[in-house]
């Protein structure tokens, strides 16, 4: 007499399935950053004169790593339109947060050979416009966000294509542009934060990619221990 799956396998095979849609569909890619500000314009003191030339402030950004290609005909440009979901920025002790409100406009760039003032290059830049943002939990008006990577190494992207991990050059790899810039407006006050990215941390898979793995061994390894009991 044949006999089903074991109690285990089955809600192994029914964890696997409940994750697998969300894992599947979500397809965030997050990449981080420490930059060096070189100039702050802060006249309304939105942040306490913590922050001035030579202060570190770490990021990162969340982006859709299906989104298509809207220059697909040009191999030295990807322009990924509305890719950017989420960005979570600490200023100083502050905490500003970015939100892609649906706007085409919050773009991922990848450049692959692109020719920059007559040098091929390599790179990537979020480019924030307009997102809905926070800063320490109060919503406030926010102008945009600018990080912008190229180095003349052209071997950092294989192509124009979205890349799922972090490039593994460090910061000082982007010898031909190295920007961040970040502008917003708090009650009225608008500040400016200029600098270049000085860090660039190694990306870490999205929770649900890992979880969706190790549910997948689990329940195949499972059910090989079954069949062979039989």
């Amino acid at each position: 007499m044949r006999r089903g799956p074991t109690l285990s396998v089955r809600c192994l095979v029914l964890a696997l399935a409940l994750v697998a849609p969300g894992a599947a569909s979500a397809a965030l890619i997050t990449y981080g950053f420490t930059a060096t500000l070189a100039t702050v314009d802060d006249p309304g003191d939105v942040f306490g004169g913590q922050l001035g030339p030579g202060s570190l402030i770490t990021g990162s950004y969340t982006f859709e790593s299906t989104t298509p290609d809207a220059e697909p005909a040009d191999p030295t440009l990807g322009s990924y339109d509305g890719a950017l979901d989420s960005a979570t920025l600490t200023l100083g002790t502050s905490v500003l947060t970015l939100g892609a409100a649906g706007s085409t406009s919050n773009t991922m760039f990848f450049v692959n050979d692109i020719d920059l003032s007559g040098t091929p290059v390599d790179g990537y830049a979020p480019f924030w416009v307009t997102p809905t943002a926070a800063l320490d939990g109060t919503p406030i008006v926010f102008g945009g966000m600018l990080v912008y990577l190229a180095s003349s190494d052209t071997t950092i992207n294989a192509s124009d294509a979205t890349q799922t991990t972090q490039p593994n050059a460090g910061a000082a790899a982007f010898d031909q542009l190295n920007l961040v810039q970040i502008q917003g407006n708090v009650s009225g006050s608008i500040f400016t934060l200029s600098g270049s990215v000085s860090d660039l941390p190694v990306t870490t898979p999205e929770p649900g990619t890992g979880l969706l793995l190790g549910l997948g061994v689990t329940a195949l390894a499972a059910a090989r221990r079954e069949l062979r009991a039989r």
